[in-house]
């Protein structure tokens, strides 16, 4: 009777520990997916005209750099460049100069597909071209670029976790 109790007591424990989600609908995929586009798209708009206050709204899309998602070493920017870990790089790295001839990046996006991994979680992975735009009549020259983008959901905005881009060879 002890060992039927400690086995049942058990069961029990283990039941109550286990997380439930329930599955998401086609329906609640898809909203998800559009809200991650359009954040993805309102952050990217942002580098067009890359005044010091674009520069500051578009810090705002990432999440904060001691995030508990983050186990060990944050990296929030990849690229073939940077390995950038906190928000304060990203400042340090990409923050306007008023004295710069460069206006902004002009992103093109060719395809854009969202995997919705969870009601918090989704990754936005896309295709395009990218240009950096100057203030005079220096010339634009598009390169053609992949990333993907790692979003979670923290207090009911999505936020970059992760963000990795590459230019791709044509």
């Amino acid at each position: 009777m002890k060992r039927l109790l400690i086995i049942l007591a058990s069961v029990a424990l283990l039941a109550s520990c286990q997380t439930t989600q329930k599955e998401l609908t086609p329906e609640e995929r898809q909203e998800i997916a559009d809200q991650v586009k359009k954040t993805f798209n309102e952050s990217l708009e942002l580098y067009r005209d890359l005044t010091v206050a674009n520069f500051e709204k578009s810090l705002q899309y990432f999440v904060e750099t001691d995030d508990p998602a983050w186990m060990g070493d944050p990296v929030m920017l990849q690229n073939m460049l940077y390995s950038i870990k906190t928000k304060e790089r990203l400042d340090e790295v990409f923050r306007p100069d008023p004295n710069s001839n460069r206006k902004g990046q002009d992103y093109q996006e060719e395809t854009s597909n969202v995997a919705v991994i969870s009601d918090d979680c989704a990754v936005c992975v896309f295709t395009g071209k990218v240009a950096y735009t100057f203030k005079d009549t220096t010339p634009t020259i598009y390169q053609p670029i992949s990333g993907s983008y790692v979003y979670v959901k923290k207090d009911g905005k999505w936020k970059c976790l992760h963000a990795h881009q590459s230019w791709v060879n044509e």
